[in-house]
């Protein structure tokens, strides 16, 4: 790819965020804390309560937003780009649905950011209320090109879970998103606590969270309980079709998203 071409998919992307009104970065710095768990679900939550919501996968590598939301590719080329695949009204595109499960072999920040700038430019999003982004997982080149496109107009979501481990990694990506100037929406913290016959137990450890927002400098959005029925349940039906724990944090966490985005209206 041509280094002309590469400044033209920069400038359609600019084109395109002008009709996104809003971008959600969902990171953590490191995997296996929920990050594209708790992604999917914000879109689903935003794309119910009738917002137009979209939801992008760029991790190029370890894509899971297809399994999340049991989807599969191909997609479907037309004249007005990539058609995102969809949940009701919602708009799902991940890189997953071109690679299925094979290997992407890419080396060095410059190609990884073209496919990341070229698969948002090419995809027909439309007019969207809330553009979700599922960052890799790390400090790398991926999240550094997505914070280089998306940046200036997005808000960063930290995700962590009370493990010492996964706060001190995620603490990181607050410190990078603080240098590349993008702003902190807050945090969430998943697998917060079980409940077992009406009591809380704290399997990563107890989180306290004034420590937490004054180690991250990030205020702490909600914290969603850990339930086996995540791994094993379809996430629509989880979220929906009876009531559980996770769906009263994952509402009570959009509930505050909102009530910010209104402020910045």
């Amino acid at each position: 790819m041509s280094e002309g071409k590469v400044i033209l998919g920069k400038e359609e992307a600019t084109r395109k965020l002008e009709s996104i009104k809003n971008i959600l970065l969902i990171g953590s710095g490191k995997g296996g804390v929920g990050k594209s768990f708790v992604a999917s679900s914000l879109a689903l939550v935003l794309s119910n309560r009738k917002f137009k919501t979209g939801i992008i996968d760029l991790d190029i590598h370890g894509a899971s937003i297809p399994n999340n939301l049991n989807l599969k590719g191909p997609l479907k080329s037309t004249a007005r780009g990539l058609e995102p695949k969809r949940i009701g009204s919602l708009k799902v595109m991940s890189i997953g649905f071109l690679t299925g499960e094979k290997p992407i072999p890419l080396r060095g920040g410059t190609q990884k950011d073209n496919l990341i700038t070229q698969f948002f430019v090419l995809t027909n999003w439309g007019a969207l209320d809330y553009l979700v982004i599922d960052l890799p997982p790390g400090t790398g080149d991926e999240v550094l090109s997505a914070l280089s496109l998306f940046g200036q107009r997005a808000r960063l979501i930290l995700v962590t879970t009370p493990s010492p481990n996964a706060v001190s990694i995620v603490s990181r990506l607050a410190e990078l998103a603080r240098i590349e100037r993008v702003q902190l929406e807050g945090t969430i913290v998943n697998m917060s606590f079980m409940v077992r016959r009406e009591s809380k137990l704290y399997p990563f450890g107890k989180i306290v969270i004034s420590e937490l927002e004054r180690r991250l400098q990030s205020k702490v959005l909600g914290e969603i309980p850990l339930d086996p029925r995540v791994s094993s349940s379809d996430l629509i039906d989880l979220l929906y079709c009876r009531p559980n724990a996770i769906q009263n944090a994952m509402e009570k966490i959009v509930d505050t998203i909102l009530t910010k985005s209104n402020s910045f209206d």
